[in-house]
This record gives structure tokens, C-alpha cells and sequence, in this order.
């Protein structure tokens, strides 16, 4: 064995990429959440056979449009070509289910992402050494990999599992495009572009990244104060944007051949769905600079560069936007931790999806911008790891206070991830959607990048000092050490249940989002271990317990459920807020009516995730009320 592969990165990278199979494969079949069944019974088999057929219209299987989803995770159509016939429905809406079945589904539906987001990740790794440096790029590999919000969701088929990894590989990718000017990562950072858009439409916002990162990066990067490498540059920049841009418009041609009969598909999911649009008033800057370029040789745009510098315009942003990103987060973990009285999220709780209108708690509270803003933030710093987001929250303060590497090296990638940060939830705030840690996973790889770098400014420092007054040196290896177990620690305490992962800078009687189909397995595991299951008749609030459940099982239905004989019922958290009493599924004469149940005190079974009790599955005996 060569002693380069005995390196002390490259072990470390292994073992965070065993960690990331080991945790990753954990569970991974033993859970279903709200919106599979949809993809698994119904849109990803509907995409392979609309292109067997030729039926090219079918293959626009949703609006998402979840075209990569089904493309990787469709492999699992070799093992069983029929998922949909794995549970079975009758008039009166109770479902029977292949308990036996669901499991090897599940798995082979899950598998493709798991394995698809490690060859990503990798891939990610070479292109931020090569970016960043190599400590940089293993760092972030570290808080990506082993981040339970990613890890969690990349067990799920939903378009979100691969939008986190192909949006991130696009981004760096076009990052590398502008510092190294090599042309083929045109054509990388389009089809990362073109798989990330093709998953969710909420990719499309990388658009206005790339064009204003393109645009303004001759006005950061040192080198190109001198009047003809600034306009070559600019020049340069633009042409890499618009070449990455018609590629990925190109892959999404070829990807979903429905665009083939309606062309106005591709441009509504790069224009982004409807909902966070790609603001195409941005066009007017470029539109600036392409006029300057082509009638003033790039003369009054490099006289704004420097008038910029004199002023020193991008250094106060590049201070002020770490600081508002700072002062928000920590106000944040300080008001949350210390002012339980601070009801703005009980006025807003997590789980509407409207900011402003239809709130069902008070209708007519509206959030000011800078609550709207916390509200935003709030599901995405109460889900990092804490050592992650304290790595965050440091390179924030050098940012602000310390001068910058005096290579300027990553000036460019990190002025654009701080203002994608920001602008990312400003858009939010404008759509009028409240996030959850879902529509936020785009941000986990960014902040992961960026906390990479306060990770290692804390050793450089660390070791500054210690060489200073110890006379001792440490080396880099036991300092990442320090950080791969934190963040195997982070899993192993929230394991199996990644998606909920909440950390302990939030109240233990808080919590950001309710149980994603976690716990049903393990309650239809309890109901199953009970006599005669095979002839029980459960009830349950939530998808996620009937495919596992060995007799017949009826989820979310309440007319029909008022006629029908229950043995058992399983109610969750995230039942209880949907349908709370003054919801009208209670309300309407001769529904359901089960509300008193969610506070019976001694369920038989219960399950409390991430130890929160306001986050439970639990199962009791049905009592017609």
C-alpha cells in the first residue's frame, strides 16, 4: 500500500463516506413519508413507460417536474415493475398492503439516490479542492455527507433528494468555471444545471446566481483592475454564463421529450414553476454590460470598478452581508433559548405553508419584513449540526473583523454564497411561502462550505497560537478528527430518524417540523406483534403505517371512516396540527370525529422523535366517540 493512499485525508474521506453508507442504509426501508406513494405508484412508473410507448406528453409527470428523480431512482423498475400493486384499495377506502413487499420496494427505490448523491459528493470533493484547497473540500464533504438533514432526505424519493446534490454540484462547478476559464465545466455545470432544474423547479433560482456571480466577479477578483483583463473577463464571464445556460436548456430538451409538444414546459421550469421565480429584471445588468463591451470596449464599466474600489463597495458588502446572516442567526438562538414569551411562533407556527394569508391560527397577524425574515430562517438553523453551524457562525465574525486569504482565492465563491443565503429567503419572503428544512435544502450545502472554511480559519488560528505559547503543533488531521466526530455524534443521537434532526440550541418543547412519516413503521410493527392482526382494522392520521401494517389499514379518510369498525388508531403530531378542532374535517355532521384521543395520556404505544414530546406517533385503542 502506497503511502499517499495511507495519507491522512484520504483516510478520513473514507471513513466519512463509510459512515455515510452505514448511517445512509440504516432504517432506509423502514419508513414512507406523505408524497412517495405518488412517485413510487404512480409518476416514476408513468415517466419509463411514457418513454417506452412514445407517448412523449406522459413523461411530464408532475409540475415539480421530478424528471431526475425518476430517472435514477426509476432503476428500481428492474426489480419490480408493478410497485403500484402493492397495496389494494375497496369502495369503503381501506387499504390493504403486501407487508412482506414493501420493505424490498422501498429499498430498491431508495438505493439509486443513496448511491447516486455519494458519486456527487465525491465528485464534489475534487471540484472544491481544486476550488478551495483540499482541507476545504474535505471539510465540506464532511458536513454535507454526514449532515442528517441531507443524509435524511436522500432517503427519501422525492424531487428534494437530488435537488441539495445537483444544485450544489452546479454551483461549484460554475464557481470553477470563472476562477480556472477552462471550458468544460460549460458543459459540467450545464448538466448538473439541467438535472437540478429537471428535479425541482426551484433550481432555477441558480440562474440569477450564475448571471450576477458572472457579472460582477471582475469587480472582486483582484486581478483584473487593469482596464483590458477586466473587459476580457467580463466579456469572458458572460459567454460562460449564457454557453452554460443553452446547454442545460439543451439536456432539458433531450430529458423531458414532453417539451417536444409543448416547448412552454421547459421555459415555465426555468423560469421556476410559477413560485420562485427566476426574476428576469435581472437581464437589465448584464444587458448594461454587453452594450458597454460592445461600443465602449468595457470603458465605463471598469471606470464603475474603480470608483467600487475607491469606495470599497464589494469589501463593505462582503463584511455586511456576514453580519446580517450573523446578527439574525444569533438573535435568533438568543430569543428562542431565553424569551419563551416571544410568540411570534405560535402566531406563525412552522407548518403553514402561506406566510402571510390563510394563517388558521390568527388571520389577521402579519409579520413585519424582519420577522418574516427570522420566521424564514428559523427551520434552517435550528436543523444544522452544531458543529456545523458554529463553524458557520465563526467564518460570519472573520468575515467581518479579520482580513481576507491574501490569495483572494475564494473571494468570488464566497460573496455569492452569502448572497445566494440572503437573497434565497428574501425571495421566500416575497413568494409569501413559509420554509421548512425541505424548501431550505438547497442552502445545507452552501453553509456547509462556508462552515468549512470557519473550521479551518479556527485551526489556522488555533495552531497560530498554540505554536506561539505552547511551542507545540497540532496537526490538521486530529483537528478534523474533532469535526468528523461531532458530526457522527450529531447522527448517531437523531439515527434513524435523519429528517427530524432538531438541535439543542432549540427548546426541547419546540420543534421545527412534524414527524415525515417517521414512527409508522414501528407502530404497525407493535400492532403486528398483537393477537389476530391479520383481522385488525386500523385508522391513522398520516401516511406511513399502512404499507407496513399486516391487516386493513385506512389513512386520512373521515367520511367514510364514521361508518366503518376500528380496532386501533394511530395519531401522529402532524395529524393534531392539520386538523386541529375548529378544522372543518372535524366540524362537518358525520365525519370522523377522534380530536379527545390526541390527549389521552396513556397511549399503548408511543413514539417521541428526536426525544420531543410535540413530535409524537402513537397508537391507542379506538373509542367511537
Amino acid at each position: 500500500m502506497t503511502a499517499s493512499i495511507l495519507r491522512a485525508p484520504t483516510i478520513l474521506l473514507s471513513l466519512i463516506f463509510l459512515s455515510y453508507f452505514v448511517f445512509g442504509l440504516f432504517h432506509i426501508s423502514q419508513f414512507i413519508t406523505a408524497d412517495e406513494h405518488y412517485w413510487i405508484y404512480e409518476r416514476i412508473p408513468q415517466y419509463w413507460n411514457a418513454l417506452e410507448q412514445g407517448n412523449w406528453r406522459k413523461t411530464f409527470i408532475n409540475d415539480k417536474p421530478g424528471i431526475s428523480l425518476a430517472m435514477v431512482s426509476g432503476a428500481a423498475l428492474l426489480y419490480d415493475q408493478s410497485p403500484m400493486t402493492l397495496c389494494s384499495e375497496n369502495e369503503q377506502n381501506i387499504t390493504i398492503c403486501n407487508q412482506n413487499r414493501s420493505e424490498m420496494l422501498l429499498f430498491f427505490f431508495r438505493l439509486p439516490l443513496l448511491l447516486f448523491n455519494f458519486f456527487i459528493l465525491l465528485y464534489l470533493f475534487f471540484i472544491i479542492k481544486k476550488l478551495s484547497g483540499e482541507n476545504v473540500a474535505l471539510l465540506s464533504v464532511l458536513f454535507m455527507g454526514l449532515s442528517p438533514m441531507l443524509l435524511g432526505i436522500t432517503q427519501i424519493v422525492n424531487p428534494d433528494a437530488l435537488l441539495w446534490s445537483t444544485g450544489a454540484a452546479a454551483l461549484f462547478s460554475f464557481f470553477l468555471l470563472l476562477q480556472s476559464r477552462e471550458k468544460k465545466y460549460i458543459f459540467v455545470s450545464g448538466f448538473f444545471l439541467a438535472l437540478s432544474i429537471l428535479s425541482k423547479y426551484t433550481a432555477s433560482f441558480l440562474l440569477p446566481i450564475f448571471l450576477l456571480t458572472a457579472a460582477l466577479s471582475p469587480f472582486i477578483e483582484e486581478e483584473a483592475k487593469e482596464k483590458k483583463l477586466f473587459g476580457s473577463l467580463l466579456k469572458e464571464n458572460l459567454l460562460f454564463f449564457f454557453g452554460t445556460f443553452l446547454f442545460a436548456f439543451l439536456l432539458g430538451v433531450v430529458f423531458l421529450p414532453a417539451t417536444w409538444d409543448n416547448p412552454l414546459i421547459l421555459l415555465r421550469l426555468f423560469w421556476g414553476g410559477g413560485a420562485v421565480s427566476f426574476p428576469f429584471s435581472l437581464l437589465i445588468f448584464p444587458g448594461i454590460f454587453i452594450f458597454d463591451i460592445l461600443f465602449f470596449r468595457s470603458t465605463l464599466t471598469h471606470k464603475l470598478r474603480l470608483f467600487f474600489d475607491r469606495v470599497s463597495f464589494f469589501d463593505l458588502l462582503q463584511r455586511a452581508f456576514p453580519l446580517i446572516i450573523f446578527v439574525f442567526v444569533v438573535g435568533l438562538i438568543i430569543g428562542r433559548a431565553f424569551f419563551p414569551e416571544w410568540d411570534l411562533f405560535d402566531k406563525i407556527p412552522f407548518d403553514l405553508k402561506d406566510l402571510y394569508s390563510n394563517n388558521k391560527f390568527d388571520k389577521y397577524y402579519l409579520p413585519n419584513p424582519l420577522q418574516s425574515f427570522v420566521l424564514e430562517l428559523n427551520p434552517l438553523v435550528f436543523s444544522l449540526t452544531p458543529i456545523a453551524l458554529l463553524s458557520f457562525l465563526s467564518f460570519c465574525l472573520f468575515q467581518i473583523f479579520h482580513k481576507r486569504d491574501s490569495s483572494h482565492r475564494n473571494d468570488v465563491p464566497v460573496f455569492s454564497s452569502f448572497f445566494f443565503f440572503l437573497s434565497f429567503l428574501i425571495v421566500y419572503i416575497f413568494s409569501e411561502v413559509l420554509a421548512t428544512p425541505r424548501y431550505l435544502i438547497m442552502l445545507y450545502p452552501l453553509v456547509a462550505y462556508l462552515a468549512a472554511l470557519g473550521w479551518e480559519k479556527l485551526f489556522l488560528i488555533l495552531s497560530v497560537w498554540i505554536r506561539k505559547y505552547r511551542s507545540l503543533s497540532i496537526p490538521a488531521w486530529s483537528w478534523n478528527g474533532i469535526a468528523f466526530l461531532f458530526s457522527l455524534l450529531s447522527l448517531a443521537l437523531i439515527a434513524p430518524f435523519y429528517f427530524n434532526f432538531t438541535n439543542a440550541f432549540l427548546p426541547k418543547d419546540k420543534i421545527i417540523q412534524h414527524a415525515w412519516g417517521y414512527g409508522g413503521y414501528e407502530a404497525a410493527q407493535y400492532l403486528n406483534n398483537l393477537p389476530d392482526a391479520e383481522k385488525m382494522t386500523v385508522w391513522t392520521d398520516y401516511y406511513g403505517v399502512c404499507e407496513f401494517f399486516v391487516g386493513r389499514c385506512m389513512a386520512l379518510e373521515y367520511a367514510s371512516a364514521r361508518i366503518t369498525s376500528f380496532d386501533y388508531v394511530v395519531l401522529s403530531a402532524r395529524g393534531k396540527a392539520l386538523y386541529n378542532p375548529e378544522h372543518s374535517r372535524w366540524k362537518k355532521p358525520g365525519n370522523f370525529y377522534l380530536n379527545p384521543l390526541y390527549q389521552d395520556p396513556h397511549p399503548l404505544f408511543e413514539l417521541d422523535l428526536g426525544g420531543r414530546k410535540d413530535n409524537f406517533v402513537k397508537v391507542l385503542k379506538f373509542v367511537k366517540l
